[in-house]
């Protein structure tokens, strides 16, 4: 039955965007267009919720999409977010019509924003910062930063908090800025090497856990 298979379908976490993802020649086959078209109309249709794809759920689609690749808020800027916020309640009517810009519209912003956060990272490892002094990062900030100045500080308190951690279980500052320089560039690449086959798979899973949280853009290809 299509509820059970539903229910079975696996659902894709919000750290998407560290997950391996190579620009493969299948993107000169895929065509992203094509696929969101057919899966929001087979979602319209065949989803046992029955929600219409329209703006309220655009809304959903577009914080979700963007929680998928920054859920800590740090890489898009205030900026970056008023900019795609102006889609809000057009990615149904983009969908549905096949338009597939905006997806790559947020991978060239996303692209720009890890590459821009290595560099970050990598100057402030190469310094050992003060644990004497008491400051406290958050899990996640709530909102976006403003400037790249607050976004660095963000950085400073995240890393200088991931190297006391670790530091607290014995192991050497210097081992561990290297470690930390190393996943914040492979971030990087992994952003920059996000193909449209991958884009769309996040996209469209930002899409259909707003249905339901167990279903996902692969059981919609089928």
């Amino acid at each position: 039955m299509n509820w059970i298979r539903a229910i079975l379908a696996v659902t894709i976490s919000v750290w998407l965007p560290l997950l391996e993802g190579s620009a493969a020649a299948s993107d000169v086959a895929f065509d992203p267009g094509s696929t969101v078209r057919a899966v929001t109309e087979k979602l319209e249709r065949e989803h046992l919720s029955r929600k219409p794809l329209d703006d309220a759920l655009s809304k959903l689609w577009l914080g979700t999409f963007l929680e998928s690749l920054d859920p800590q808020r740090m890489y898009f800027l205030t900026a970056d977010f008023l900019e795609f916020q102006q889609f809000e309640d057009r990615l149904d009517n983009l969908a549905k019509s096949g338009d597939f810009q905006f997806a790559r519209l947020v991978r060239e912003r996303y692209r720009q924003r890890t590459a821009d956060a290595a560099a970050d990272a990598q100057k402030l490892l190469s310094m050992v910062p003060d644990f004497s002094v008491a400051e406290e990062c958050p899990v996640a900030f709530i909102g976006y930063a403003t400037t790249r100045e607050e976004l660095r500080e963000r950085w400073r308190l995240r890393l200088k908090a991931e190297l006391l951690i670790e530091k607290l279980h014995g192991r050497q500052v210097a081992e561990v800025q290297s470690q930390l320089s190393a996943r914040y560039q492979r971030i990087s690449r992994q952003a920059l090497d996000m193909n449209d086959q991958r884009l769309c798979e996040i996209f469209l899973n930002s899409l259909t856990v707003n249905y339901d949280r167990h279903s996902s853009y692969l059981y919609f290809t089928r």
